[in-house]
């Protein structure tokens, strides 16, 4: 039997990745710009692809916990590859935060899974 917090949390992880994901699919980008992060347009629209197919992985995982944890664990791996870049160019850490609290979001939902 699922739990509040086991419902909770990947839900709203899911309304995040996909609201995210959907406004770099459609090239709305309005807290970081994709030529300063060093990701082309095309690129970063397929990252915005997997955000949204993690969205949906983490809701369908509600029903079969195995597709939750594979979508959580491909989010996580996004997320790290999010905080990676934002090193990597020197953002301040108020520019990266939102990658991070993303990235703990997603490893809560994949341990909300696992349990």
């Amino acid at each position: 039997m699922l739990e509040a917090m086991d419902v909770v949390v990947p839900t709203l992880m899911a309304l995040v990745f996909a609201a995210v994901g959907i406004g770099m699919v459609c090239h709305v980008d309005p807290t970081m710009t994709s030529a300063r992060l060093g990701i082309d347009q095309r690129r970063f629209g397929i990252i915005g692809v997997l955000q949204v197919v993690g969205a949906v992985g983490l809701l369908l995982g509600l029903a079969w916990s195995p597709l939750g944890v594979a979508a959580a664990v491909g989010l996580i791996l996004l997320m790290l590859g999010a905080v990676t870049t934002h090193v990597r160019i020197g953002d301040p850490a108020f520019d990266a935060a939102p990658a991070v609290i993303c990235l703990v979001g997603a490893t809560g939902a994949a341990a909300l899974f696992l349990v």
